[in-house]
């Protein structure tokens, strides 16, 4: 199945392809059949279940099933450092809104925040473990304060801020056990497999039976039909409008939600042979990339629904995650194999 494992540890770092160019374009509609390898950073020992690039894109973060939570420099990539603390495979990494903290969970049951500068770990969740509650996502919640976080035990949802501040979380404002739940929504019985945040705070899960919506102010969550299988991931675009989600069915379903009291499934993007893993949407919400199982990449014209780009991967199997940059010129890619490609536009 996809990306389920957690762990941080330490693994030597290769550079294998040359370094990315300054000035690389902007991926759009009319140049991304052009996409390319450019740079592929080595140092993960096993799969790499999670990939997100920081808001001001000058940092990637990585982790899997080593237990190591990586830090790379996607224009140059080089490695600048290695988070150990994690016992177990790492399913999910998130920064928050100003790329200060960085917030990483997985099969440990635990859920370290990191300063991103110091690399050090300055809180935890506490008590997971000894609840027995494994999280298997984390999505960072735009504007509002901290993270939310899918519970893979009890399926409920919390979004962690510090104390009872409306203040968005930054590296010098957390003290150890400081964090602590809000606005938690109970969800039933399904296992939640991913989610995501709108900017007017709404939620949505991918699940083991498919997409529940929690809309802002509003902790009864609401199923959308049409869909039989699991969602390995779901995404926003970013004036929220659209949600895209990644089945198990190998296919990609689009979801007009600006009217938040009528959503609708508006496209199914076909064309994977295997389960899709993980979606992205450049950020001007024009382009959506897709990964599989089935060792591709799929790069879609939002408005058409059209394919543009087929991506054949370093990954030889299976493709885990992939996340667009923050400035839309590269895409970020990883699975089974390890390595983490950054795909772009040759200058």
């Amino acid at each position: 199945m996809r990306r389920f494992a957690i762990s941080l540890t330490l693994i030597m770092f290769a550079l294998v392809s040359p370094v990315l160019a300054q000035d690389n374009p902007v991926i759009t509609l009319e140049n991304a059949a052009q996409l390319e390898p450019i740079v592929t950073l080595e140092g993960h020992e096993g799969g790499v279940n999670s990939v997100a690039f920081s808001p001001d894109g000058t940092l990637l973060a990585s982790g899997g099933t080593d237990t190591v939570v990586r830090l790379w420099n996607p224009t140059t990539g080089e490695l600048t450092n290695e988070l150990s603390g994690h016992t177990a495979p790492v399913f999910a990494v998130a920064f928050n809104s100003d790329g200060t903290l960085l917030a990483t969970t997985g099969q440990d049951f635990s859920v370290p925040i990191w300063d991103v500068n110091s690399g050090e770990q300055i809180d935890n969740a506490s008590n997971l473990t000894d609840l027995g509650i494994m999280i298997i996502g984390l999505a960072a919640s735009g504007d509002r304060p901290g993270y939310t976080a899918a519970f893979y035990a009890l399926t409920w949802v919390s979004e962690f801020i510090e104390g009872e501040e409306e203040t968005p979380l930054a590296a010098g404002d957390v003290e150890a056990t400081s964090l602590v739940p809000r606005d938690t929504f109970f969800v039933g019985d399904p296992t939640i497999y991913s989610l995501a945040v709108a900017s007017d705070g709404s939620i949505v899960e991918g699940t083991s039976e498919g997409i529940r919506l929690f809309f802002s102010g509003i902790n009864q969550g609401a199923d959308l039909t049409g869909v039989s299988d699991s969602i390995h991931d779901v995404e926003f675009s970013a004036d929220g409008t659209l949600l895209a989600s990644a089945g198990a069915d190998n296919t990609v379903i689009l979801w007009d939600v600006s009217d938040r009291d009528s959503v609708e499934a508006v496209a199914v993007l076909e064309g994977h042979e295997g389960d899709v893993t993980s979606i992205s949407f450049s950020p001007d919400g024009a382009l959506l990339v897709s990964a599989s199982q089935d060792g591709m990449l799929r790069v879609w014209d939002v408005a058409s629904h059209n394919e543009i780009a087929t991506l054949s991967t370093l990954q030889t199997t299976e493709v885990y995650t992939v996340a667009f940059s923050p400035d839309g010129t590269r895409i970020a890619s990883a699975g089974n194999d390890g390595a983490i490609t950054l795909w772009g536009i040759s200058s």
